[in-house]
């Protein structure tokens, strides 16, 4: 199989599992969009997000030059190997934005653990106020009771 056909086949896995995720007929774009629409701050937590978005705009840029143009692209063995990497990181939930959400998932449960528990006093508050109101209409009651008595 020549190198073309091999990153051809690669990247069609890829693509494909893309759509599924993304349910979605840009495959490969929608992850790229999405990779684009992370805030910078957000994407320098994760090891390489630059050069997967960078490699991956190419990589497409290059499957898209081959299947539109009728220049010749030649792609290297790097590139396939590449490509077959990043589908498995994909399938892993080791790629960049599997990883990002790995991490801010991290952050909230540390920052719920954290975080001062208000449930409990929202409770005892709510449970007073009923008990305020209970008193208060028990009250009125025996004011109505005693006047109508008389």
């Amino acid at each position: 199989m020549s190198t073309t056909d091999d990153f051809i086949k690669k990247y069609k896995l890829l693509d494909k599992l893309c759509k599924e995720m993304y349910m979605s007929d840009k495959g490969v774009t929608s992850y790229i969009d999405d990779m684009k629409s992370v805030p910078f701050a957000d994407s320098k937590i994760i090891d390489g997000w630059r050069d997967d978005l960078y490699k991956l705009i190419e990589l497409r840029g290059k499957r898209n030059k081959w299947a539109h143009d009728d220049d010749v692209v030649n792609f290297s063995r790097s590139d396939c190997t590449w490509i077959e990497d990043f589908h498995k990181r994909v399938l892993k939930g080791k790629d960049p934005l599997a990883l990002l959400r790995k991490h801010q998932k991290m952050s909230n449960k540390v920052k719920s653990v954290n975080a001062p528990k208000k449930t409990k006093k929202r409770k005892k508050s709510r449970l007073k106020s009923f008990l305020w109101r209970i008193a208060l209409i028990a009250g009125m009651v025996l004011i109505v009771y005693c006047l109508l008595k008389k």
